[in-house]
């Protein structure tokens, strides 16, 4: 890249990750209910623990994301048979996330002991029982939330003999006709599944399309792993082939990506990739999110239990400080810099190695530009006062000649943002 004058300026996001932690650990109370809402096309997955002192929500804030998917367990809210309570801690977490400017996408999962042995409610009672649960929580917070997602992951979660895509139908039906009477408005999303199988889309979500799932929700959620393959490769195929299904069922709903990431782990662990990888193939995942079709993505997770670089995580544990790894500053700077701008179109997909997705219209533009296949100089079409963000948010000032700048690219993507 041709630049002068570069500068030292960092992102909001990435100030608050490096300079302030990201008030690693600090307690004190919740954000005021004035914050600033966050991205309603990010989020952050599993992480908010409904114990925790606020630490994670502000962990979560600092990212800039609008959203946090949360587990408010069943077994939770239905410790004695038929009496439904919600602990303060569930309310204290919810009440957390919303004076922080996020919207908690909450999880109505797993079994009740006092149901069905405790497994996946399939039993007419079962079910009812688990209606009368999603309707609960529903009432409790209403429809200002990012929505009421039906279970996690139903077949790799209930026992074998249970893994129907028609039994996970039957209890979203209940489950959702219940929180539509509690909270009118509210979204209800599922089957929070695995997006890809062997040969495309995941053989259980064909089974859940045929058994009229669809039309059993208001957001269709998947989750976008893809073991150790880059995002460019592995999700186009099967998210075509959900889309086209929609279609098929005339169900114009949602795609939400509410899982989705990579495991980072030493070198020559099986199912792992660096941290580097970990960080740039997050960033690349959330920019295509909206070319392939998903209008909602919530990376996994925001934490791990240890603080070790290995997992999923964005940061380590609280014992460890909430050591902040690479891909938050990465999430970071892609939130903040992509935000809420209206995707407009991929101008280069591969060609060369080097991909460009462009954000925005008229005088706001947000490009991001990266290379799968090494160090690239790709040249670029801009105005005059494009300014480059790198992944770590350094802003410097690119040199425009006749229209276009020239950019090295590598594997980590960087922002051409354009303002006139």
């Amino acid at each position: 890249m041709n630049a002068s004058g570069r500068s030292s300026t960092v992102l909001g996001a990435a100030a608050i990750l490096v300079a302030g932690a990201l008030l690693a650990g600090v307690a004190g109370p919740a954000q005021a209910a004035t914050a600033v809402p966050g991205s309603t096309r990010f989020g952050i997955g599993s992480g908010i623990d409904t114990t925790a002192d606020g630490a994670q929500v502000r962990l979560a804030a600092g990212l800039g994301v609008g959203t946090a998917r949360i587990d408010l367990w069943w077994t939770g809210i239905e410790k004695t048979p038929g009496d439904l309570v919600m602990p303060a801690s569930y309310r204290t977490a919810v009440d957390r996330l919303r004076s922080a400017g996020i919207r908690p996408l909450i999880v109505l999962d797993y079994g009740n002991p006092h149901h069905d042995g405790g497994g996946g409610p399939t039993s007419a009672d079962g079910i009812a029982a688990f209606a009368r649960y999603a309707g609960f929580v529903a009432a409790t917070f209403g429809p200002d939330v990012a929505g009421y997602e039906v279970w996690n992951e139903w077949p790799n979660t209930v026992a074998p003999g249970l893994r129907s895509a028609s039994r996970y139908v039957a209890l979203t039906k209940a489950a959702s006709a219940a929180v539509h009477a509690a909270a009118p408005g509210a979204v209800v999303a599922g089957p929070a599944m695995s997006l890809l199988g062997a040969d495309g889309l995941h053989p259980w979500l064909r089974q859940w399309l045929a058994a009229g799932g669809p039309a059993t929700v208001d957001a269709v959620s998947v989750h976008a792993y893809s073991g150790t393959r880059p995002p460019e490769t592995a999700l186009g195929p099967a998210m075509r082939e959900l889309r086209a299904a929609l279609a098929a069922q005339h169900r114009s709903v949602p795609v939400w990506w509410t899982e989705g990431g990579w495991q980072a782990g030493p070198p020559g662990q099986a199912g792992t990739v660096s941290t580097a990888v970990q960080s740039a193939w997050l960033v690349r995942w959330g920019a295509l999110a909206a070319h392939l079709g998903a209008v909602l993505v919530v990376p996994f997770t925001l934490n791990d239990a240890v603080s070790t670089p290995t997992g999923y995580g964005l940061y380590g544990s609280a014992g460890g400080g909430w050591t902040a790894r690479r891909a938050a500053t990465a999430y970071a700077v892609l939130v903040r810099t992509v935000g809420d701008r209206r995707f407009a179109a991929v101008e280069r997909s591969g060609a060369g190695g080097v991909w460009i997705v462009r954000y925005g219209s008229g005088r706001d533009v947000v490009r991001v530009a990266w290379s799968t296949s090494g160090v690239r100089t790709a040249r670029v079409r801009v105005p005059s006062g494009t300014s480059l963000v790198s992944a770590t948010g350094v802003t410097s000032r690119t040199v425009v000649v006749r229209g276009e700048t020239a950019v090295r690219v590598r594997a980590a993507p960087v922002f051409l943002r354009s303002r006139r």
